[in-house]
Order: C-alpha cells, then sequence, then structure tokens
C-alpha cells in the first residue's frame, strides 16, 4: 500500500515537472505566423503609397508593426524565392533555380529547428512549387495541399488548424494563390475596382490563355487593356486582405494575438509592360523584385515604424529564430539579418544602406542578376525566352540605375556616359561583386578572357565543344552590347563572340560538378577574324585557374569548382597575377 502511494506521488511530481516545463520553457515562446501572397507587388499595398483601398487588414496590421519599405525578393518566381526565405540562403546557394532541383539534405529549413525546439508546424500552400517534391514539407507536422483553392479556404483550414494546436507553442506558413493569374476575383469584390461584372465574359483580361500573348515584349498593351488588367489584380489583392481580417478576427477572440509573431510578405510582384513584359520569371525591375514586408509583434517591434533600409527575404528565416530565442545555425546568419537589429537602431539609412542585396533568376533563359548597393541598383544583360515558344531568344543590355531619385526604373544611367566618377567606382565594384558571388556560389566550367590596359579591344570569336552535353546553358559576367555567347548552340557545341577591352569577359558553363570519365572540352579561338588558337583540355585534371593562352594583348583563363589548389604550384608572371586578381581568382 505504502509502495503503491508513494508511487502515485511519484508519478504526479513527473507530471508537475512536465507541467512546469511546458509552462515556464516553452509556451513562454511567441507563436509565429508567416504569410505570403503570391504575386504581390509592394506598389499595390496601401500602406506603401498606394492610392486604391485594396489592403485595409495589412495596412491596420502594418500600423501596429514595422513596415520595411526596401524589402527585395531574392528571384522573380516562386520556387527560388520561397526557398530562400525557408533557408536564409539566395537561389545560386540553395541551389533550388530551376524546375527540377530539390534542395539538397545538407541544407536546413528554419522549420527543421522550429520543430526541434518544440514548436508545432503547420503549412497550407496553394502553388505547384511549393510541393513536398522540392523539399519544403521538411520540419512540418502537417503540409496541406490547397492548389486550386481560394483564400477563404485556405484561411479556414488554417484557422481549424491553430484551433488545435492554440495550447502549444506553433508556427503556421499560409500561402495565398489568388493574385497570380490568371485574375478572377470575386463578383462581390470586382465592381469596387472598376470592374463591369453585367458585361459577359468580364474576366476576360484576367484569363491565362489571353494574358499569355502580352508575355511577349514584341507585342503591345493598350492601355485600356492594362487597366481592366490592374482592375481585376487589384481585386484579387482586396480579396487575399479580406481574408487575413478573418484569421486577425480570431487570434483577437482566442487572445493570442499579440503574443504572436505575424510576418506579411511575397515570393515576387507582377509586371504589367512597364519594361516591355507581362507577367514575371524573367526580369528583375521592382515591380517584381520589391516586395512587401511587415512585421508585427508589439513585445519586439515598435508600432507604427517604417525602416528605409534595404532588406532580403532572405533575412526571414535569420529573423524567426532570433525572435524565438533558440541558437541560430550559422547557416542562416551567413547571408540573413536579424532585422530586429534594424529597429533597435532606428532604421539608420545612411549606414544600412551599405547593405549589398542579390536578386537573380534562370527562369527561362540565362543566369542573370540585380545587384543593389548605396541606393543604385544594376541589372545584368541577360536573354530571356517568352511564354509563347515559337518566339527566339531576345537581348537586353546592362541597366544601371538610381533606386533612390528613380523607384519605377524608367532612366538607365548608362544611356549616357555616366556623370561622376562616384557613379563609375559604384558600377565597376557592382561588376566586381557580382563575379565573386558567381565564383563564390555557382559551381562549373569557368573561361575568362583579358586584354592589356594598354591595348585597343579584341574582337574574338570561336568554338567550344565538349565531349559530353553541359546541364544549362552558359552564361556571362560582364558582358556588352554585341557580346554572344550561345550563337548557333547545338548540342555539346557552342559558338560565341566577344569584344574583350581592359575589363575582363567570363562564359561560365554552371553545375558542370560531376566530372568523371573522359570528359573534355576543346577551344577554338579566332581573333579580329584571324585563327589564334586550338587546344583540347582533360577536365578531370583541370585545376584553378590554368592558363590556356596568352599574347602580348590577350590572356584566357580556364577554371573548374573549388578553391586554388595550394598542392598545384602555378608560376604566374605579375602581369599573370594583376589579370587573376581582376577576375577575382586570387587576392
Amino acid at each position: 500500500m505504502r509502495k503503491t502511494v508513494l508511487g502515485i506521488i511519484l508519478v504526479l511530481f513527473a507530471l508537475s515537472i512536465i507541467l512546469l516545463y511546458k509552462t515556464f520553457l516553452i509556451t513562454d515562446r511567441p507563436n509565429i505566423i508567416l504569410i505570403s501572397i503570391d504575386t504581390l507587388r509592394q506598389d499595390h499595398v496601401g500602406v506603401y503609397g498606394y492610392e486604391r483601398n485594396t489592403t485595409p487588414v495589412l495596412d491596420k496590421i502594418a500600423s501596429e508593426g514595422v513596415v520595411f519599405k526596401n524589402s527585395y525578393s531574392t528571384a522573380p518566381w516562386t520556387l527560388p524565392s520561397h526557398m530562400s526565405m525557408f533557408t536564409g540562403l539566395p537561389p545560386s546557394a540553395h541551389k533550388v533555380d530551376i524546375d527540377n532541383r530539390i534542395l539538397g539534405k545538407d541544407v536546413a529549413l528554419f522549420t527543421e529547428v522550429l520543430s526541434e525546439k518544440g514548436y508545432r508546424t503547420g503549412g497550407f500552400f496553394s502553388a505547384l512549387y511549393l510541393k513536398p517534391v522540392y523539399g519544403f514539407s521538411r520540419g512540418f507536422d502537417k503540409y496541406i495541399n490547397q492548389i486550386k483553392k481560394h483564400s477563404d479556404e485556405i484561411t479556414e483550414k488554417g484557422i481549424n488548424w491553430i484551433g488545435l494546436n492554440k495550447n502549444d507553442n506553433f508556427f503556421i506558413f499560409l500561402h495565398y494563390f489568388d493574385v497570380h493569374w490568371p485574375y478572377r476575383p470575386p463578383e462581390d469584390i470586382a465592381p469596387k475596382f472598376g470592374v463591369d461584372v453585367s458585361i459577359k465574359k468580364w474576366f476576360k483580361f484576367g484569363k491565362l490563355s489571353y494574358l499569355r500573348n502580352f508575355s511577349d515584349p514584341n507585342i503591345k498593351m493598350s492601355k485600356d487593356v492594362r487597366k481592366k488588367m490592374i482592375n481585376l489584380y487589384d481585386g484579387e489583392i482586396f480579396r487575399v486582405d479580406r481574408s487575413i481580417g478573418r484569421l486577425i478576427e480570431y487570434l483577437k477572440k482566442e487572445e493570442i494575438y499579440d503574443n504572436t509573431i505575424i510576418i506579411i510578405t511575397s515570393d515576387h510582384g507582377e509586371e504589367f509592360k512597364e519594361h516591355d513584359s507581362f507577367g514575371h520569371f524573367h526580369q528583375l525591375y521592382s515591380e517584381l523584385i520589391n516586395v512587401p514586408l511587415i512585421i508585427r509583434f508589439p513585445e519586439k517591434f515598435p508600432e507604427n515604424q517604417y525602416i528605409n533600409s534595404p532588406v532580403s527575404s532572405i533575412d526571414i528565416a535569420s529573423t524567426i529564430l532570433h525572435l524565438v530565442s533558440v541558437k541560430v545555425p550559422a547557416q542562416f546568419k551567413k547571408h540573413g539579418k536579424n532585422l530586429l537589429d534594424l529597429t533597435e537602431r532606428n532604421g539608420d539609412v545612411n549606414k544600412s544602406n551599405r547593405r549589398e542585396i542579390i536578386s537573380e533568376t534562370k527562369k527561362g533563359g540565362t543566369h542573370h542578376f540585380a545587384f543593389l548597393k548605396n541606393g543604385y541598383k544594376y541589372i545584368t544583360q541577360y536573354k530571356y525566352r517568352p511564354l509563347i515558344k515559337k518566339k527566339r531568344w531576345v537581348k537586353v543590355n546592362d541597366k544601371f540605375f538610381n533606386s533612390l531619385d528613380d523607384r519605377p526604373e524608367e532612366y538607365d544611367l548608362l544611356k549616357k556616359p555616366l556623370n561622376s566618377q562616384d557613379q563609375q567606382k559604384i558600377l565597376d565594384s557592382m561588376k566586381m561583386k557580382i563575379s565573386q558571388y558567381v565564383k563564390n556560389n555557382i559551381p562549373g566550367i569557368k573561361m575568362s578572357f583579358f586584354s592589356s590596359e594598354n591595348q585597343k579591344e579584341s574582337n574574338l570569336a570561336g568554338t567550344l565543344k565538349f565531349s559530353f552535353t553541359p546541364e544549362e546553358l552558359p552564361f556571362g559576367v560582364n558582358p556588352g552590347p554585341g557580346d554572344d555567347l550561345t550563337k548557333n548552340q547545338k548540342s555539346n557545341l557552342f559558338d560565341f563572340k566577344l569584344k574583350v577591352k581592359k575589363d575582363k569577359k567570363e562564359i561560365i558553363f554552371p553545375y558542370i560538378n560531376k566530372l568523371h570519365g573522359n570528359k573534355t572540352l576543346t577551344i577554338l579561338v579566332n581573333a579580329e577574324g584571324n585563327f589564334l588558337f586550338k587546344k583540347t583540355i582533360d577536365l578531370n585534371e583541370l585545376y584553378k585557374p590554368f592558363l590556356v593562352y596568352k599574347n602580348s594583348k590577350l590572356s584566357i583563363y580556364i577554371s573548374k569548382e573549388g578553391e586554388f589548389f595550394k598542392s598545384k604550384k602555378v608560376n604566374l608572371s605579375e602581369k599573370d597575377k594583376k589579370a587573376l586578381r581582376t577576375l577575382g581568382y586570387i587576392n
């Protein structure tokens, strides 16, 4: 009997310890809601200055928290942008940047960290690019497919899930797809935004079959058509905003609103022919990569504060982990920042404007980048195929904008000679940074061309022949007018032409990282119309850097992924060292 009583006492004591542990070590942490409104551009949100009343709920949440005015997504399409949110890494680092890539097991999601620390985790996604196959479901107790479901249904499911888990610390991810094309807001909302729903097929201008035509930059869009599309688009924004309002009402009713971190953002925006195209995926202008970012959590974030400092979607993961007081793994601190630090400094614009932001994309064409720093934005040259497959490649030159004074990015500073040495230094620095970023994050085969400062420009033409077919098309760093990297491309054959001056040109074949067996590259180059050289290189024996050819005017290097091997002695002249420093290969 005495043993039985003692046993009961011990069990009760153990239960009390468990309850105390839950009360004081777990439940004092905040809940977290991450809301991603797919395709929502920043300048269509009221708190960011939009004249239409598209987002009354978001505006109210913003007035109770912090608004990041210069928030950028890492990519202009869903898959890589969301993966950056969850990993805290840019696309070239997490490598889930084209349709058939999945997240490597060596890369963590912040949801996995939360789950390990005792959080209940639920996700509701409504886009194909967020399916579990890509790796998004890791760390979630429930990750539920809501594709083809509208925001009201998703909100209802989210509320039900919170109801089941509100007594524990929870994280929930709500992804709304309504704003993405095709656009068809409900008939009780559409008239609020100038849509005449009495007309048969009033939603014609939001139909996918109709919208696709305008992805071709050669097809013009009238002002009337553009206005009708935007009316439908804005109606969809209002629909999602209203749904989020229902969620907020529920949180207040359950008295968990103030103990819940609410983060509202988007993966990318939408273009309505501001820069000749429609939709998203392949361009990096402000209408595509400037996205809203609003955080409400009264305990840590002040009310009604606007932060001008540049921030990125890679900061979301690091910020969440800092807010819940867990040890933040190095992966999430390597690129991402804790956004709470900006509020503690009261948004020191001058200091934090030095933050470097990179966005990138390979969707639909050659890899290209946007680089932001010191109030300037540089977009590399790129090529892309419109959604209409019969169209050919379209080439666009590099762009350079003063993003502080020219937010719509209407005036390209490169149309005329730059008006100051400071601007030229900033541009040169940006080009070098992108080159370094490529070197550090994108494995592959790289060919670099460098001519001496005293020589006039060299016109090069050549052919690269691999003994296998590369995984992806090449792209160039620091290209210029007249350069062509994929002329007459046939399987493993690539014709190119370049104009090389005192700065470098670089051709990169990304992701050639499984080099085994008899794999070679044959390089044939002509300069100024005269035969220059032909050389076949065994890629398995390739070290970095490898001097392929050199004369008094021109040096050509080839390199493979990996560090400069200390075990391989390379005798370099001072000129070679200077060239390699310019290329970013050595210090």
